[in-house]
């Protein structure tokens, strides 16, 4: 079903420009145009490639190399196996007007 109707859909609501319009050049960002400078020199030489994947690879195992540093235990070495927690609420106003009624 979706085979069928997602690009009917796509025909009859994304029709293209027709072609005696002339349309604007459109306004490239800052960021847009270092992402494609950066993009198209990683994809560039062959030599560019092979030094993106080596620093890709150092990346990962440098932070699988870190993992073992992770501190698992949340509360540290207390040297107890109990917590205790005391909470203390304070009434809201409209609750301190009611407090005298309930306790009749």
């Amino acid at each position: 079903m979706a085979l069928t109707i997602i690009p009917v859909l796509a025909y009859w609501f994304l029709k293209s420009p027709k072609a005696g319009k002339e349309s604007k050049p459109e306004k490239v960002s800052l960021l847009e145009r270092g992402y494609t400078a950066l993009v198209r020199w990683v994809t560039g030489r062959a030599w560019q490639r092979a030094l993106t994947l080596v620093i890709a690879l150092a990346i990962l195992v440098g932070t699988f190399s870190l993992t073992g540093r992770l501190q698992t235990n949340l509360f540290g070495s207390s040297g107890q196996n109990t917590y205790s927690v005391t909470l203390t609420m304070h009434p809201l106003p409209a609750c301190r007007k009611r407090m005298p009624q309930l306790n009749r």
